[in-house]
């Protein structure tokens, strides 16, 4: 995995997986601590600390994302809409797997297109 932006060389010989990768796994991160500052605001109320960071994976229709979320401390009241703690994978996701197998998807072919999306072997 990359923690910096990657050259553009270094991204032509990227595969296509590889840069969805990346760039969701950046994507997350910001999008968590931009959840964090949106909450903190600019008031004067002390609503919690930002402490540090915490690797999470995920499962999505890229195969698996790992990336870093903002954590907080002292925030009783902070509810993240983007990381929901011992979420596997997206509600959409989720759903979505469901619907396959109620519209009469084999459980084999089910189980062989979850291990080609999220990248794990059976």
């Amino acid at each position: 995995m990359f923690s910096a932006m990657p050259q553009p060389l270094e991204l032509g010989k990227m595969s296509l997986m590889a840069v969805l990768q990346w760039g969701s796994r950046e994507l997350l991160k910001q999008a968590s601590m931009a959840e964090i500052t949106e909450y903190q605001g600019v008031g004067e109320v002390f609503l919690g600390e930002r402490n540090g960071f915490r690797e999470t994976t995920i499962d999505t229709p890229i195969r698996q994302v790992t990336y870093d979320h903002q954590r907080m401390a002292n925030a009783t009241r902070f509810q993240s809409q983007l990381h929901v703690p011992y979420m596997r994978r997206p509600e959409e996701f989720a759903n979505a797997i469901a619907e396959m197998y109620v519209q009469g998807v084999s459980t084999r072919k089910l189980k062989r297109t979850l291990h080609a999306m999220t990248g794990e072997v059976e």
